[in-house]
């Protein structure tokens, strides 16, 4: 399920020591998975150290591991799915729907798990279709990329998804697999099983996860909407004791957006009809940002792909049908979604109110909104399965005078007026003066991103190296006589170009990776590389945190208002920053203010004077003293993130816990921890005005609440209208970008996401790319779109080219893309020049200075500069408006332009060399309109002018190519 999962991405960062005192041997039944791990607290939540083996092949993986006594949390991880521990002795909530196993550790041995195989592999069951109707062939074929192939099965929920029951024959020798079914009409989810391998069918419509970190195909029969499939209305409801600020519905009807359909309040319960096509539609229900599965109106239940479940609701003959077609002259009013504030009236500049308005989808022929008896079309911005958005703009011409506002809602030969109150209601009475503007940052929107881990890029002054002579190292900077350690130790690298240990440690026997590892960077080093970044085209540095920390990722902030001294001196940063902004660069810097490190001082003070501390309640304590010598369970003792001792949880509201404040929207209902509140927005004012930054990266926000981000954000802009504020939000997340929160988010859900699912993985189709970048182009306000930080990849994730099985073409056509979509395109450092990596530590290697030496590291840089030099001296490509000119099959087009330009971008993302033929007849380009190569991701440019014939244009692509074609006056 597309949700904020960041959890587990974020735990890597959590340094946990080792202990060795109880054997523990974990058990998982799990037949036909490839790699199976176990992660928990006692191992940081780690996804990919505790590797399980299966050494008879029954489908039993077992580990053993020595585990401090205590209770400790844990999960399963199935080919990267998360998964519970059905046999678990017991359970904790993971506080995202789903359950942890609790084990108990005592002195003696024990065994955890199932030790025997299940009989077959639960997890690939279905909920069976419940649409009894006529039957219709269909007929599904599969063509081998390689040859050598000698079985072909075609499973899905058509079949229970059952792998040798439909075999695929080639009987005409031709190389393509087919096989004729006969469906009822309805919606099917399939793979094709080629000589035992699960793979999804490239060329299918549409596509949904599996729950194995991959995803199924999707087949519909007789239920497009085009055909004029008869809809139904379906109720939700949410029934609750518990007083929710607010529930939305979420799903794969709207994109999982946990913003977008909010649920109406009545006695005990929540509730919402909404308009579906039939087939299988999973869902969960949103209350104060936490998710939960519905356990009484659901059909059944499906993996959620992270430990829990979603609910699914089968849309069959039980629920009222509707009868729906453009051009019927039947329009569903009980779906127009409409409300005369934010963001539905968008003010994204001084002199223009962005109108957007809803209908069911596939329902209407068009919409025109009448402003002061003026009519104007609206356009479709964007559909999903429920909804058709309509977007137009409205100039604002004075403040103080109303506009009168309607729309005409137009189908077939039915025209229906909606208004003030609803329809064939009076006009809806705007006055701009109380609509606030929406400001981003214009320097963001113009912008490069590139994002540097300081330990990690270059060491510029040897002299402020880590010796870990500091206190809070005493113990855990020194190896034992052995020269082994599964503990924590912290020491320097003194080969920068030895990352080898952040794959497996040189000074562990348990084969796990450094994460104590230093390296040396700091801002000097950063300094002397300015001229390489101003070179790349780079104009915005964003640092992860660089206050002082006792680790090397500095997420555990022991002093918010001190520069880590390694890092350089506070006279340093100050020369440092002049220096690039005199070159044209802004800086931003990641701010963490969930939790703090056990070094602050704040927190220390609390350790050695207990509740006679000032600082007492700034935590949330739950025992006190804390054991003087040995480990403990630091969970036991006092609140902290996930459970490490590392990060002390601040508390931000005195009368609730960490859990239950974060979702709160109003401070009024709030008992704000003012001595908190008012120390981080301290802290906050400080980098704005004594660093000069330019704005900030917040770090999971929503574990934050939500209140304390008004009073940041009003903080902020009273220093520096212009700083830029982006938060780290995994999902889609529309709540948290407007004048209350932020300007953007980290855009994981629709960029990163279908980019390295398609470009990098070869997951999907064209279709399922547009499909994943769609809702990005309209959840949001469209002065935020432009300023969203589009990232495929960064400290969290795996390096995007290791995702791609190091296939530099995929990287370049990646990075293309990046350059020339909506949004500011974001560099990890050493992406332009392919640096590799798997999750955290390693994808934080020390950057590659000697990459001048590997000529294929040199052309990656040179292609990233022509791209990036391509966008900043072309407004069409930062600026311009998007237009989708064709998505079908591995092709993929679309335009940027505006009135200094007109950019035509083209992908091809398949290894087989093709002509790809792009229709821009429909666009208004007439024949004998000229386009000419501006960019492109082929090793040797290609120069070559093309022109419209019969309104379309011929490109002869190579495997994995990208082109960017300019037109030619």
């Amino acid at each position: 399920m597309q949700r904020a999962i960041w959890i587990f991405a974020l735990a890597v960062f959590c340094l946990a020591p080792a202990a060795m005192s109880t054997s523990v041997t974990f058990y998982m039944s799990a037949p036909g998975a490839g790699q199976v791990y176990l992660a928990g607290t006692f191992n940081g939540w780690s996804a990919n150290t505790e590797l399980m083996a299966d050494e008879d092949g029954d489908g039993v993986f077992s580990i053993t591991l020595d585990i401090d006594p205590g209770e400790h949390m844990y999960k399963f991880v199935i080919d990267s799915v998360w998964k519970e521990d059905p046999h678990a002795a017991d359970y904790t909530d993971d506080g995202h729907g789903g359950r942890n196993g609790l084990v108990k550790v005592t002195g003696d041995s024990m065994e955890v798990g199932q030790k025997t195989a299940s009989e077959k592999p639960a997890a690939k069951k279905k909920p069976k279709q419940l649409l009894p109707v006529g039957r219709t062939g269909v007929t599904i074929s599969f063509q081998p990329k390689i040859g050598g192939v000698n079985d072909v099965f075609v499973a899905g929920s058509f079949n229970d998804w059952t792998a040798d029951k439909a075999r695929m024959t080639d009987p005409d020798g031709d190389g393509v697999y087919e096989i004729t079914l006969a469906l009822d009409k309805g919606e099917y989810h399939y793979k094709f099983v080629v000589d035992g391998n699960w793979m999804a069918d490239e060329n299918a419509e549409d596509f949904v996860d599996d729950g194995f970190g991959g995803q199924n195909s999707v087949l519909r029969v007789g239920t497009r909407l085009d055909e004029g499939m008869k809809m139904r209305r379906v109720p939700f409801i949410f029934k609750t004791d518990k007083d929710y600020g607010a529930v939305y519905l979420a799903g794969t009807f709207n994109d999982w957006n946990p913003g977008k359909t909010l649920m109406e309040k009545g006695e005990g319960k929540w509730a919402f009809t909404m308009l579906l096509p039939p087939g299988e539609h999973a869902y969960k229900f949103v209350a104060d940002g936490n998710w939960i599965a519905d356990r009484e109106g659901a059909d059944s239940f499906i993996d959620d792909g992270h430990g829990g479940e979603n609910s699914v609701i089968q849309v069959d003959g039980r629920f009222e049908g509707v009868d729906r077609k453009v051009g019927d002259g039947k329009i569903e009013e009980g779906a127009i979604r409409f409300s005369p504030e934010f963001p539905d009236l968008n003010r994204s500049d001084p002199s223009i109110i962005e109108v957007n308005f809803r209908t069911a989808a596939g329902d209407v022929e068009s919409v025109d909104i009448i402003v002061d008896g003026k009519t104007k079309a609206m356009r479709k911005a964007a559909s999903d399965a429920a909804e058709d958005l309509w977007r137009a703009e409205v100039p604002v011409l004075d403040d103080n005078v109303s506009l009168a506002m309607s729309f005409l809602i137009h189908d077939g030969d039915k025209t229906t007026v909606y208004g003030f109150q609803g329809i064939d209601g009076g006009p809806i009475r705007v006055r701009p003066g109380r609509l606030e503007t929406f400001y981003t940052p214009a320097w963001v929107a113009d912008g490069i991103f590139y994002q540097i881990f300081p330990d990690r890029f270059f060491n510029g002054d040897k002299s402020n190296d880590p010796d870990f002579s500091e206190e809070f190292y005493k113990g855990i900077n020194k190896l034992p006589s052995s020269g082994k350690t599964n503990d924590e130790y912290f020491h320097l690298e003194e080969n920068w170009n030895d990352y080898r240990g952040l794959t497996r440690s040189r000074f562990r026997t348990d084969g796990k990776p450094d994460y104590y590892s230093f390296y040396g960077g700091d801002m000097e080093g950063v300094r002397q590389k300015l001229d390489y970044l101003v070179d790349l085209g780079v104009s915005i540095i964003y640092f992860n945190p660089v206050t002082l920390g006792k680790s090397n990722h500095k997420y555990d902030a022991g002093d918010y208002m001190t520069l880590d001294p390694h890092f350089g001196s506070k006279e340093d940063w100050k020369r440092f920053i002049a220096e690039v902004h005199d070159k044209g660069i802004r800086v931003v810097v990641e701010a963490v203010y969930n939790h703090c490190g056990d070094t602050h001082w704040a927190f220390q003070d609390c350790v050695k004077n207990g509740e006679s501390s000032d600082y007492w309640k700034w935590f949330e304590w739950k025992n006190w003293p804390l054991p003087e010598q040995g480990s403990y369970e630091a969970i036991n003792y006092y609140d902290c993130w996930w459970g490490f001792g590392l990060h002390p949880n601040l508390n931000f509201d005195n009368t609730r816990k960490a859990e239950q404040e974060n979702g709160l929207k109003n401070i009024a209902e709030a008992d704000p921890n003012w001595p908190v509140v008012n120390h981080l927005l301290d802290a906050t004012e400080f980098w704005l005005t004594e660093m000069d930054v330019d704005g900030f990266r917040m770090d999971v926000p929503n574990e934050v609440p939500f209140w304390f981000w008004k009073l940041f954000r009003e903080r902020v802009r009273s220093i520096k209208p212009d700083a830029y504020l982006v938060g780290e939000l995994w999902s889609t997340a529309p709540e948290w970008v407007g004048n209350e929160t932020f300007d953007a988010v980290m855009n994981y859900r629709h960029f990163k996401d279908p980019v390295n699912n398609w470009i990098g993985n070869g997951r999907g189709n064209a279709q399922s790319f547009e499909a994943g970048l769609a809702p990005g182009r309209t959840a949001y306000p469209s002065q935020a779109v432009r300023v969203m930080m589009n990232l495929i990849d960064s400290h969290d994730t795996v390096r995007f080219i290791t995702t791609a099985g190091g296939d530099r073409r995929r990287l370049k056509l990646a990075a293309l893309f990046q350059m020339s979509y909506l949004g500011a395109p974001h560099i990890w450092y050493g992406d332009e020049i392919g640096m590799e990596g798997q999750r955290d530590p390693d994808c934080r290697r020390p950057f590659y200075w000697t990459y001048a030496e590997d000529p294929g590291r040199v052309e990656m840089r040179e292609f990233y500069k022509s791209i990036t030099h391509l966008r900043r001296d072309n407004s069409a490509l930062r600026r311009g408006d998007f237009r989708l000119v064709q998505a079908k099959g591995k092709d993929y087009a679309f335009m940027r332009e505006d009135a200094a330009g007109v950019f035509l971008v083209v992908m091809h993302n398949t290894q087989d060399p093709e002509t790809v033929v792009v229709d821009l007849g429909e666009l208004g380009y007439s024949d004998g309109s000229d386009f000419g190569t501006a960019a492109g991701t082929r090793r040797e440019p290609v120069s070559r002018q093309y022109t419209v014939a019969d309104g379309k244009i011929s490109l002869s692509m190579e495997a994995y190519e990208g082109l960017i074609l300019k037109k030619l006056k």
